[in-house]
């Protein structure tokens, strides 16, 4: 590379970070659960055809309030009524149902004029009976385990970040204005405040953590202002650049966006401290600064271009497991992957032309401490590989035994661990109310026949007590909740009569009030304008997906015991079941997403060797890590979800690159004439080293995840490490025992390799004798 051609590079390269700088005030935080869900899934889209019938299903905060005076305390009820008062004009606020502004519609036996009878009396005793004999408030606005009631805040559908802050802060606002004891917020418009301020707060300090780990370490490695300057400037670049590509494709940095800069930043430095790691080797062997540039583009670039390559194809092979969030995540990062790259190749050595060599790498140093310490690891290696091939499949087994405890689960709130504020809210309603997972059951007649008749009325109560009974559900309305509110109204409002009427005399007249209240638009909530689709929602507890699959199970045998299955089309949906779903088909998405991976790099690894018992060895100590990260998670009780199955396809493509780094040294080396096990032992010294301090980068970058609020990406962090650790193991013992025992690759001396002879500065070291390890 010439001066002139490396001040073009150089000012490419701040042309274009110039032009991603201009974009980061475009940078925003998006918080939208739904890019979890597969779109040309089936569940998916009758989920969205149902809410496009009847509307959001979570678009509502729960608000739980404790009073240790009782619930039917007069003081404690003024507060209530003065805040239910205050929180209808709330922005975005769509209506407010709490127990003091709660009534009971009763028919006048005389005249049979509707009017409404307040919910509450003022009689602590009466009223107390009165509430816990009526089912529909038992766990809704009041609990059975706390002194404590509810009031549900129903908001706008679809909330935006702004709306959703402007909401919150005046939430926060009006319940200060009272004094109550304890005090619970929930709900999809809380989570996400919550949610976007976590990932706002954590994204800086991951991108310091890192920045600090690598300055530590880069003094350590190199001890020159130098040697952490270029690198540093380097990968800031790289996440520059992948920033300017995120605000440029339009989307926004969440849960899983939000881990983007740190792991370009470690995966960059990797890049930046192979090439420099090169080019310092080649100063300290007497070459002059053009031959180990040269060299250092030429060899370990093209080593470095391959391994991006197959990081970038490990993180876009998350596209094909169609679900949104993960598919973004894969695609940006891998582009991401690639600049950084594009940066280290181009301006890392453009720098070095237009400097100065550093002095204190002139010196010729024979043999480092490094290289002494990796020889002697090298020797034992080869000589006991037929023991490291014994001790392999019984290592095999046992990761095999400790992933076949591995189970598939997941739980609506489990990015936030146990002791974030906001799920212990969640938590208390889970086990005081009837939870904040919404529960949506769609109901269609066979053959398209309206449903506001007798005998589908009294199927869909027998259907919901089951949805009761073993769901565990409250708060439920239907149809036949309807139904047994007009029989209660037209029996003077007494609980007693809160279930379906018996005679068929009752039935004519509450099917008749049916249809008219239909026909004044007051059922659309609950039925369709044909009358032949309705729904049953409710609320239930968070039990995770294992549970809710179980009960799915004998919800289905149930409605093929009863009939119903003939009769109705009845499908489970809602928003939690739709995240369940999903995670039941993660398996065979995984499957696909790391199936390709390994296809891809296999296919690069093929064009590279060309040799196909290569692949295989080189394939090898890669595999086993992920067998590794399957026992890990299985002991350590990890659930895979959908937050943990990406680690297997990021943790594929990062430690395959030690592999890559590895095996090109080899060929190398084999390359100039060497024999095989000077060539490997020549590979093992030289690459060792940097695939140490570059595994150390990695870990020190994907470690600050573990310091995350959210449960999936501390889970990423830590398996991520573990499996590098494991990776890079393999790589020093198991994938050099395997070379060693192999055939050569097919490789083709260089007659022209002279012709690339290093312009000497000293006379070059004479190639060490090497004990053979046999």
């Amino acid at each position: 590379m010439t001066k002139q051609w490396a001040i073009f590079f150089l000012i490419a390269v701040a042309t274009i970070s110039l032009l991603f700088g201009l974009t980061l005030p475009d940078t925003k935080f998006d918080y939208n659960f739904e890019k979890f869900f597969k779109p040309a899934d089936e569940a998916t889209k009758y989920f969205n055809q149902h809410r496009d019938e009847f509307g959001t299903d979570n678009d509502f905060v729960l608000l739980g309030i404790e009073s240790e005076a009782g619930v039917f305390d007069p003081e404690f009820l003024d507060r209530v009524e003065a805040l239910t008062s205050d929180l209808k004009d709330v922005s975005h606020v769509t209506r407010v149902i709490s127990p003091t502004n709660s009534t009971l519609p009763v028919r006048a036996p005389l005249t049979g004029a509707v009017f409404n009878k307040p919910l509450l009396s003022g009689n602590r005793k009466a009223d107390s009976i009165a509430v816990f004999s009526d089912p529909s408030l038992v766990n809704n606005l009041f609990s059975k385990t706390k002194p404590a009631i509810s009031i549900v805040i129903e908001t706008k559908e679809k909330l935006s970040k702004s709306a959703c802050d402007e909401l919150a802060k005046e939430l926060e606002n009006t319940l200060d204005q009272y004094p109550f004891e304890n005090v619970y917020l929930s709900g999809r418009a809380i989570g996400q405040v919550v949610y976007i301020e976590k990932i706002q707060g954590e994204f800086t300090l991951f991108m310091l953590m890192s920045i600090g780990f690598v300055l530590v370490l880069l003094f350590l490695m190199f001890r020159s202002f130098r040697g952490i300057i270029i690198p540093l400037a380097t990968v800031l670049l790289s996440v520059l650049w992948s920033i300017g590509i995120l605000n440029l494709s339009g989307r926004g940095v969440g849960i899983l966006l939000n881990m983007l800069p740190p792991v370009i930043f470690v995966v960059g430095m990797s890049d930046a401290v192979h090439l420099y790691s090169r080019f310092l080797e080649e100063l300290k062997k007497g070459n002059s600064k053009e031959y180990a540039i040269r060299q250092t583009v030429y060899d370990t670039g093209l080593a470095t271009l391959l391994t991006s390559i197959t990081t970038a194809i490990g993180f876009a092979s998350l596209y094909f497991t169609g679900i949104p969030a993960l598919q973004e995540f894969g695609l940006l990062t891998a582009a991401g992957v690639l600049a950084a790259f594009v940066i280290a190749i181009t301006m890392l050595p453009a720098w070095l032309v237009l400097s100065k060599a550093p002095e204190r790498t002139l010196k010729i140093v024979k043999n480092s401490v490094w290289s002494r310490v990796l020889e002697r690891a090298f020797v034992p290696i080869v000589r006991k590989r037929k023991a490291i091939f014994i001790a392999t499949p019984f290592l095999v087994v046992l990761l095999i035994l400790g992933g076949s405890k591995i189970e598939l689960n997941n739980f609506l709130l489990e990015d936030l661990k146990p002791g974030e504020p906001l799920r212990q809210s969640f938590t208390y309603f889970d086990k005081n109310f009837s939870g904040v997972r919404p529960f949506e059951v769609g109901i269609q007649s066979e053959k398209g026949e309206s449903l506001i008749n007798r005998e589908s009325i009294e199927d869909i109560q027998t259907i919901q007590e089951f949805i009761k009974t073993d769901y565990e559900a409250s708060a439920l309305a239907s149809v036949a909740e309807v139904s047994k509110e007009l029989n209660r109204s037209r029996n003077a409002g007494r609980n007693n009569y809160y279930k379906l009427p018996e005679s068929e005399k009752d039935w004519n007249k509450i099917e008749n009030d049916l249809r008219r209240i239909k026909k004044a638009g007051k059922l659309s909530p609950l039925i369709n304008d044909r009358g032949d689709y309705t729904r049953i929602s409710g609320r239930v507890g968070d039990w995770g997906a294992q549970e809710f699959r179980e009960k799915n199970q004998a919800f289905n045998a149930f409605l093929k015991e009863k009939g119903f299955s003939k009769k109705y089309d009845i499908s489970i949906t809602g928003t939690g079941t739709l995240i369940d779903k999903t995670n039941q088909n993660l398996v065979y998405s995984l499957g696909k997403g790391l199936g390709s991976a390994f296809l891809l790099i296999a296919v690069l690894m093929g064009f590279m060797f060309k040799s196909l018992r290569m692949i295989a060895l080189a394939l090898i100590p890669n595999v086993l890590p992920l067998l590794a990260l399957t026992a890990v998670m299985g002991v350590l009780d990890i659930d895979l979800k959908m937050s943990t199955s990406i680690i297997f396809t990021i943790a594929f493509g990062i430690a395959v690159d030690d592999t890559i780094h590895l095996l090109s040294r080899y060929k190398l080396e084999l390359h100039k004439g060497k024999r095989k096990l000077i060539a490997l032992k020549n590979a093992y010294t030289h690459t060792g080293k940097a695939l140490i301090l570059t595994s150390i980068i990695l870990l020190g970058g994907f470690f600050s995840l573990c310091f995350s609020s959210f449960q999936s990406t501390y889970y990423i962090g830590l398996l991520v490490c573990v499996t590098l650790i494991i990776a890079l193991f393999l790589d020093l013992t198991l994938f050099p025992a395997l070379l060693a025992s192999a055939d050569n690759p097919r490789v083709k001396k260089e007659a022209s390799y002279r012709k690339t002879e290093p312009l000497q500065t000293k006379a070059q070291p004479r190639q060490p004798a090497v004990e053979n390890p046999k």
